[in-house]
């Protein structure tokens, strides 16, 4: 899953990137998950758990509310599945400081917005064709499952 924003660009920065950044960030299992979020048991609910610590990929403060991909299976199609919520790490941390970004420990928790599609769909009237973008008549509807072989690819350089 690609994940875009304007965020800092390393933890020792507290200024905004001038120029949109991209990570490819991978879905994790719930069990590693709940280590930050106790009540966390599932990727198919209101979050998606998302991590890459390992290659220490994440994104960082200032991209919250930025858009997460999944590119789908025909490799040409993105489909929007999440928003930019926070992260956390079990690293420990000085008291008052803020945690690492990429932290090998950490996970980030992304908004899974096809959760949301009947809210949106009954506040706004819209009809889910419309909200999953379906211009092309091709059939395919929002990615509602994921796993942890589930990642985007690059949007922009």
């Amino acid at each position: 899953m690609t994940a875009a924003g304007w965020g800092v660009t390393s933890n020792q920065s507290f200024t905004p990137s001038p120029s949109l950044y991209k990570v490819v960030l991978k879905v994790k299992e719930p069990q590693k998950c709940s280590s930050i979020r106790p009540n966390f048991t599932t990727n198919l609910n209101d979050f998606i758990c998302l991590a890459d610590g390992e290659e220490k990929k994440d994104t960082c403060y200032g991209d919250s509310g930025g858009p997460v991909l999944t590119m789908d299976k025909d490799r040409i199609t993105y489909f929007f599945s999440g928003l930019t919520s926070y992260g956390d790490t079990t690293s420990p941390q000085p008291l008052g400081i803020r945690p690492d970004c990429a932290d090998i420990n950490g996970y980030g928790f992304y908004t899974r917005v096809g959760h949301y599609v009947d809210f949106i769909k009954y506040h706004t009237g819209l009809t889910e064709k419309y909200l999953l973008a379906n211009s092309t008549e091709t059939g395919r509807s929002l990615i509602r499952n994921f796993d942890n072989t589930t990642e985007g690819v690059v949007i922009t350089d």
